[in-house]
């Protein structure tokens, strides 16, 4: 006997869902109403899931960061649901990787942090830049169906595969208010499609996902991406996601990146940001400048296994105290 289909019912017993303030639309609010200001730092991955992540959203938790972001990746104990291929076919699903991210989702719940879930990262079709190409199974030489990497935006059978991954995720995970956004590319202007400058295929790419998962999705989650702000790619988007990596953190956090005026008023803010300062310096350097930035949340640290063997969680104390005294979100 295998269930097929359930119905979630009763009343929310949180905030709710995540949405862009339809009174601000450069803020995020709450179905409860309450201002929801992002201050967190990236999990993207970890050698092994049911170790380190409840231990991690713990600290967290208790740190009261309320947001993360994780990659499906291929590596370490995989968070890749159809990579490697399952079951020697394409569009198969692994349970282990889905029972994988159940056990994220929930962790997550328990801590109270709000997750970008990431789709595709640029490396899975790139051949330049943290190259996975080579590994991927959608390439004809390993049995798949895609010759070069930047056929993955018009491919018809890759699009349909993705979909069929989106949906998956939607019917699995989609109930949870935990997930802030499904995030449908990191950093997506390294794949090689960028190389080859096809934008407007790739801004075509981005509106057809976005409008297929508004139509799956029962609970409206937000959608983004993650790219440099200075090509218009992201008018499906529901905000904009501005990677920050520089020498001078203060500098580059207090002025960050921004989409040109004449765009669509959405919120922004860093999803990811590092230097090679030491590590205190350079976690505390953006959370406190990007606070000063008029963002719709806080800068959020890149380098994960360093935050967590030093213990850094208490700067995100320190700047959550200080927003929740000063009231500057709102």
């Amino acid at each position: 006997w295998t269930t097929t289909n359930w119905l979630i019912t009763g009343p929310a017993t949180g905030p709710g869902f995540i949405r862009v303030d339809p009174t601000n639309p450069k803020r995020f609010v709450t179905d409860e109403g309450r201002r929801y200001f992002p201050l967190g730092h990236n999990v993207c991955w970890n050698p092994t899931v049911s170790n380190d992540y409840p231990r991690i959203f713990q600290r967290m938790g208790a740190a009261r960061e309320n947001w993360t972001r994780i990659w499906m990746t291929h590596f370490y104990e995989s968070l890749n649901l159809d990579w490697p291929k399952v079951g020697g076919t394409f569009g198969q699903f692994s349970l282990p990787v889905a029972r994988r991210w159940d056990l994220i989702v929930d962790e997550a719940e328990r801590a109270g942090i709000a997750l970008q879930i990431v789709f595709q990262h640029h490396g899975q079709y790139s051949t330049t830049v943290n190259a996975n190409w080579n590994d991927n199974p959608y390439n004809t030489a390993n049995g798949g169906f895609l010759s070069d990497a930047t056929q993955f935006f018009t491919n018809a059978t890759a699009k349909a595969l993705t979909k069929r991954k989106l949906r998956y995720a939607v019917a699995r995970w989609g109930c949870s208010p935990s997930i802030m956004a499904w995030e449908l590319w990191n950093e997506v202007q390294f794949t090689d499609a960028v190389t080859a400058n096809q934008w407007p295929i790739i801004a075509a790419w981005h509106a057809e996902m976005a409008a297929f998962l508004r139509a799956q999705d029962p609970n409206a989650h937000l959608i983004t991406t993650s790219s440099e702000l200075n090509q218009d790619y992201w008018g499906a988007m529901d905000y904009y996601q501005n990677h920050n990596y520089a020498s001078d953190m203060l500098v580059a956090s207090r002025d960050p990146a921004s989409p040109p005026t004449n765009w669509p008023a959405k919120p922004v803010f860093d999803g990811e940001s590092a230097n090679l300062s030491p590590p205190q310096l350079w976690i505390h350097a953006p959370l406190w400048a990007s606070l000063m930035a008029a963002q719709a949340g806080a800068s959020c640290p890149w380098w994960w296994d360093t935050i967590d063997p030093e213990n850094d969680y208490f700067l995100f104390k320190s700047a959550r105290d200080y927003l929740s005294v000063s009231g500057l979100p709102d």
